[in-house]
């Protein structure tokens, strides 16, 4: 993802959408690879590249939860980190039906928390 993520840049700018896909990549092997320090600065670059964007909800969501888990697994940030759950149990939701395991995942982390 980091490659992926480095190319898109070089390519396509770093600003262009398409590089959303591999930093919320990177940011959540990161985050599965229990580095979530590490996955903070590419998961919020991702966040930060969805502003002003009409975007699928699903890629909305996908880099906000991450975020999310990032920062309540480093700790000092749970009011955020909550609030960026939400919002991202918004975005799934507003997929409809096509996200409900997605869906049943943000609500459950959402309880624990």
């Amino acid at each position: 993802y980091r490659k992926a993520a480095e190319i898109r840049e070089r390519t396509q700018g770093e600003s262009h959408p398409d590089l959303i896909i591999a930093l919320t990549g990177l940011g959540r092997a990161l985050v599965e690879g229990d580095r979530s320090a590490e996955a903070i600065g590419p998961l919020r670059r991702a966040v930060a590249l969805l502003e002003n964007r009409t975007i699928d909800p699903l890629r909305r969501a996908q880099p906000r939860f991450a975020l999310a888990r990032a920062l309540m697994r480093t700790g000092g940030h749970r009011q955020e980190a909550l609030e960026l759950a939400e919002t991202a149990l918004a975005d799934f939701e507003e997929g409809g039906d096509a996200y409900p395991e997605d869906i049943d995942i943000v609500r459950t982390w959402l309880a624990r928390h």
